[in-house]
C-alpha cells in the first residue's frame, strides 16, 4: 500500500469517527430527552395523588396546550407497547418509570463509554491528520 493510500485511509477512519461522536452526542440528546419526560412524569404522579376523585386539573396536550379535564379514578393508563394499555396504581407506575430511568441511566453510561473511546482514537489521528493537511498544502 503507498503511502498515498494510507494517508486516505487516515482521512476516511478520521472522517468516520467524527461521524460517529454525531451519532452518539444525538443519542445522548435523546436519552436526557427520555429522562427530562420520565422526572416530569414522576412529578405529575406525584402531583396526582393530591387530588381526589373529580377534581378538575389542567391535562397537558403537548406544545405548551392544556385541557380542562377530571380525575376519574386513581389509576393510570400505561403504553406497554404495540398499541397496547393496561391500568395501574400511580404506586406501580412510579416503580415502572424507575425501573425504565434505571435502564435509560445504563445506557447513558454505555454511550458516554463509547463517547471516550471515539474521541480517544479521534484524538490520536489528529496529529497525524494535521500532518497530512500541510504536507498536501506544501505540494
Amino acid at each position: 500500500m503507498s503511502e498515498k493510500e494510507k494517508d486516505q485511509g487516515k482521512i476516511i477512519m478520521y472522517q468516520v469517527l467524527q461521524a460517529e461522536l454525531e451519532e452518539l452526542k444525538r443519542q445522548t440528546l435523546l436519552i436526557e430527552n427520555r429522562l427530562l419526560d420520565i422526572e416530569t412524569t414522576e412529578h405529575a404522579l406525584n402531583e396526582m395523588v393530591k387530588f381526589k376523585k373529580d377534581n378538575e386539573t389542567l391535562v397537558p396536550l403537548g406544545s405548551g396546550c392544556y385541557a380542562h379535564g377530571n380525575i376519574l379514578g386513581s389509576g393510570v393508563l400505561l403504553d406497554i407497547g404495540a398499541g397496547l394499555m393496561v391500568t395501574k396504581s400511580v404506586n406501580s407506575d412510579k416503580s415502572f418509570l424507575e425501573y425504565r430511568k434505571e435502564e435509560i441511566e445504563e445506557d447513558r453510561k454505555k454511550i458516554q463509554v463509547q463517547m471516550y473511546e471515539v474521541v480517544k482514537n479521534i484524538n490520536k489521528l489528529t496529529p497525524e491528520i494535521e500532518k497530512i493537511v500541510r504536507e498536501s498544502q506544501k505540494r
